[in-house]
Formats: C-alpha cells, sequence, structure tokens
C-alpha cells in the first residue's frame, strides 16, 4: 500500500476533456467539426501533458491506445519516474516521455493541447499552487484545456474527520495492511454503536462510518493515510471552496469552464436542484458552489481554458446527432416492461439506479447495454430501439416530440456520469487471438484492474480474475487451461454445480474450457485482446 493514485482516470482521457468543453461553450482541442451532417468529426493527434503522472497508470494507457498522440508525463518523485520509464520501455512506446517535476513546476518544452494536473494542487503551498497554475498557461496551446482535481468543502470536511479517527484506531506502528485492519475493525465497533442514535452529528457520523465500510482497505490507506514530511508530520491535503480554485486560476490567466468529473464518485445532485438554483437567479460559480454545498461533495475535477478564449454557446442535446453514444446501464428486472407509463429501474456498476417509464428511452437503454462498449450514432440507436419496440407488439414510428423527448433524457442521463458520449468513435484494432495484449498483459501483473481502449476500466472478477492472472504470465493455451483446471480442483476459483463444488477433472476440464471462451469474448470485446 502508498499513496500513488494508482489508476486511469476516465474524466483525464483528451476525448472526454475536448467533449465536456465544448458541451459547455468551451473550446475543443484538434476537434473538427464539418458542415456537412454526413461527414464525421476528426479528432488529434493530440499533445498532452500530466503534471503528477505518479507511476504512469493514467498517462501510459492514453498513449498505448493514442500512438499518434505525443504524451509527457512530470512527477516529483524520481522512484516513480524510473517506473514509468520502464514500464514504458516494456510497452514499446516511443510517443511518451517522463521526466521528474522540479519545484511542482512544469518545465516540459513546447505547447500542449491538454494539461492535467492531478492530486498536487491541494498538496502544495499556496505559493507553489500559483506558480503551478501559471506554469501550465505558459505551456498551454492557444485553444488547449487544463484539468485539474481537488477536494472540496464541505464533504472534504468530512473526510477530514475520518482520517484523524482512522489513524488515531490504526496506531502508529505495523505494516500500512495490519493498520488499516485494526482502523477498520474500531469503526465497525463504533458503527454499531452509532447505529441508531437520535443526534444529529450521530447520524452524519453513522453514515460517514457506513460508507467506509463500502471501501476497499487498499483505497482506505490511499485516501486516508498520508505520507510525512522529514519531520514526521502528515502532508494532508487542504480542501477548497470550488469559488477558491476558480480565483486561483483566474489570477494565472484560466477561465473556467465546466465540472469533468465523469462518473466520479460523490453526492448526488437532483436535476430539479439545479433547475430551481437557476430560476432563483444562481449561476456560474455562484451556482457550482451552492451544489457543493446543498449536495456536501467531496471532490471536484474542472476544466479551464485561457482566459482570453471566447465563450461560446452551449449547444444542447440536439447535437446528439453529431455524436457517438454508450451505455452500460443494464435492466434491474430480468424481463424488463417496456409498456408506456411503466416505470422500469436500470442500475450501472456502482449500483446507482435511474428510472424511466418512456417506452422508447428504455428500449434505447436496452439496445446501449447489449451493443456496449460499442458507441452507436443517435440514428442507430433509435431504429434498433424501435425494433426492439416492435417485437414486443409496438407499432409506428415514433413522432419529433418523441425523438426530442429522448435526446433530452439520454443528455441528462450524460450530465450525471450513465451515458457517455464521444465526438467520434475510438479507433482501435479489436483484437481476436486468445492473448492479452501487451498493455494487459502489463496491468494484468501487476494489479487488479485493466484499462480499455475507452479509457475506462475493467476489473474481472471470480473466474475472469483467474483468467486474466494467467493470461498475464502465460500465452499457451494447453498450459493455461490447465492451470484454471488445477485451480478450480484446489480450490483457489471456486465452481459449483447445484450447490457442490466440483471435484472431478473429467467434468471440470469442459467446464474450464467453456467459460475461458466466455471471458475471452468478454476481453475481446472490450479491445484487450492481440489482433489475430
Amino acid at each position: 500500500m502508498d499513496e500513488s493514485n494508482g489508476k486511469p482516470d476516465p474524466a483525464t482521457s483528451p476525448f472526454r476533456l475536448a467533449l465536456a468543453s465544448w458541451i459547455h461553450g468551451g473550446p475543443a482541442p484538434k476537434w473538427q467539426l464539418s458542415e456537412q451532417a454526413d461527414v464525421p468529426p476528426t479528432f488529434g493527434p493530440v499533445s498532452y501533458l500530466e503534471v503528477g503522472c505518479g507511476r504512469g497508470e493514467n498517462i501510459l494507457p492514453l498513449a498505448f491506445y493514442d500512438r499518434a498522440g505525443f504524451y509527457v508525463g512530470l512527477d516529483p518523485k524520481p522512484q516513480w519516474v524510473d517506473l514509468a520509464r520502464d514500464a514504458a520501455a516494456s510497452l514499446g512506446l516511443t510517443n511518451i516521455r517522463f521526466d521528474v517535476l522540479s519545484s511542482a513546476a512544469p518545465s516540459a518544452e513546447g505547447t500542449f493541447d491538454v494539461v492535467v494536473v492531478r492530486d498536487l494542487l491541494a498538496r502544495v503551498p499556496e505559493p507553489v499552487a500559483h506558480h503551478l497554475l501559471a506554469r501550465c498557461v505558459d505551456v498551454l496551446a492557444e485553444n488547449g484545456l487544463v484539468y485539474t482535481d481537488y477536494p472540496v468543502l464541505p464533504g472534504a470536511g468530512q473526510d477530514a474527520l475520518m482520517r484523524e479517527l482512522l489513524i488515531g484506531l490504526a496506531g502508529e506502528k505495523g505494516p500500512a495492511a495490519e493498520r488499516v485492519e485494526r482502523a477498520l475493525s474500531g469503526t465497525n465497533a463504533l458503527r454499531a454503536l452509532l447505529g441508531g442514535p437520535e443526534q444529529p452529528y450521530h447520524r452524519l457520523l453513522a453514515a460517514e462510518l457506513e460508507g467506509l465500510a463500502q471501501i476497499p482497505p487498499t483505497e482506505v490507506w490511499s485516501r486516508y493515510f498520508l505520507p510525512s514530511d522529514g519531520d514526521g508530520q502528515r502532508l494532508a491535503p487542504r480542501a477548497f471552496y470550488h469559488r477558491e480554485v476558480v480565483e486561483k486560476a483566474a489570477r494565472a490567466g484560466l477561465r473556467y469552464v465546466c465540472d469533468a468529473g465523469w462518473n466520479k464518485p460523490g453526492a448526488y445532485i437532483p436535476p430539479a436542484l439545479r433547475g430551481e438554483l437557476t430560476r432563483l437567479g444562481m449561476t456560474g460559480t455562484a451556482l457550482e458552489q451552492a451544489l457543493d454545498i446543498l449536495g456536501n461533495k467531496r471532490s471536484r475535477a474542472s476544466v479551464f481554458c485561457r482566459a482570453e478564449a471566447l465563450p461560446a454557446e452551449e449547444p444542447g442535446p440536439v447535437v446528439l446527432d453529431m455524436l457517438r453514444i454508450t451505455s452500460s446501464l443494464r435492466p434491474v428486472n430480468n424481463v424488463p416492461n417496456l409498456d408506456p407509463g411503466a416505470e422500469e429501474p436500470f442500475a450501472d456498476a456502482a449500483g446507482r439506479k435511474i428510472g424511466s417509464s418512456d417506452p422508447l428511452l428504455k428500449a434505447s437503454l436496452l439496445v446501449l447495454r447489449e451493443e456496449w462498449p460499442e458507441p452507436l450514432t443517435f440514428a442507430q440507436l433509435i431504429g434498433s430501439a424501435v425494433a426492439v419496440l416492435r417485437s414486443r407488439g409496438a407499432d409506428g414510428e415514433p413522432n419529433d416530440e418523441q425523438l426530442a423527448g429522448v435526446a433530452r433524457d439520454l443528455w441528462t442521463l450524460h450530465a450525471r456520469g450513465f451515458v457517455e458520449l464521444y465526438p467520434l468513435a475510438p479507433t482501435f484494432q479489436r483484437g481476436s487471438a486468445p492473448k492479452l495484449h501487451t498493455l494487459a498483459r502489463h496491468e494484468g501483473t501487476f494489479g487488479s484492474t485493466l484499462t480499455t481502449p475507452f479509457h475506462t476500466e475493467f476489473a474481472p472478477q471470480g473466474f475472469d480474475a483467474a483468467v486474466v492472472r494467467r493470461m498475464a504470465q502465460d500465452t499457451n493455451e494447453t498450459t493455461l487451461i490447465a492451470g484454471l483446471v488445477a485451480s478450480i480442483l484446489s480450490g483457489e476459483v471456486p465452481l459449483e454445480l447445484g450447490g457442490v463444488r466440483l471435484t472431478d477433472p473429467t467434468l471440470v476440464e469442459p467446464i474450464a474450457r467453456g467459460l475461458w471462451s466466455r471471458s475471452l469474448a468478454t476481453l475481446g470485446r472490450l479491445g484487450l485482446l492481440e489482433g489475430s
């Protein structure tokens, strides 16, 4: 366990940053729209700088899938820079460079379309933070974008309370895993005592402890147990009001464009709340600050552009005709009811739910789930959704009002992190060989998640996880299957039939082959296999 951010952040993808900026009236670097409706947009190649790149967990997959782009990673820790360089060499990447960050200021030469500052703004002194933002402007292209993430108040205040409680319960000595175990054991005992308190503060504290119980121990360590300086002083990050960060950026020459927190965890903000605040006269930074307070938000990821970049009109859902749409929302019920007026729930991988009674939207979400992660045009989506409704007995074609309603709903779901939009379909070779590509093998060797060409995580579970672990080390089908069979027989990978664990090799071997074929299909669909 250590304090590295350790995983790719989908919100930092150049695709997503350009799109988020464009739909909020900001510049979209290296994205060219055609005036002809039947001509798709073009995107790239981009120049990309990441400040605070750690061991390259976020920037390496971007460079791997985008060989035409140019990527630079900077980090203040030389040992992590060395690891990132080694990883880039093992992946055969020639479009990426890593350097040591000195004095928390970008020293890269040239200009960049995208500058990403990860997990630094809150961890450096105020003068250094200003210098950091000013240097980002110095290396930013004319229509470039700056991304930075940071803890925000009031939610981050609860994180600070939990941090002090956990560190006290963990004690000062022992390996990281043991300290986390002691801390979580203590909080479980406290949670039982605070299970039904009437005092308002205790209700808040009980809710915080309940949320803590849902976090994996490794994430507990990285979020709450912090490194220390040479004098043993813990380097706790500062938390800001969103307004403060916007003002800091303005002093450095940047203008706030929008929030970039694609699918980031945090408080749910009801869409009606934003509308009511707008009706009450709130706009811009004041509106965003009010949403943070009312939603008890803990973190933000913001997009900025140059102060002199002129704002443009926000396009709205009418531009779905120009974009590609994808979503992994799944129906909660095995046989979803597509009848008009019947509320049908859908859920994402994190368990968040939405509901709809609109037959066309419900059918559209079923189509998106079936095709995921392949993005569809709006016309393709509606055509397939109409076909689904007809197979259920419906007839007729949707009218303009119904189409506009589905477009508005998809636009809202995108704003809430349930639907992804792309300027154009991501281009990558969808492999079919029974072999992980080099990035997937690298990530499978050193971690438990793989990064897809969409810059999202795939966290295999159960048998799929065993397949990935073995495929990361072994490319021979015969020995790989034999290893899977041995893992099943030993109980390392539990496999039951009718509630009874299988122990007969003659039964296990064909089942393992069938499950392996299914795992390969999943990996291929996600773009994680080599080409045939």
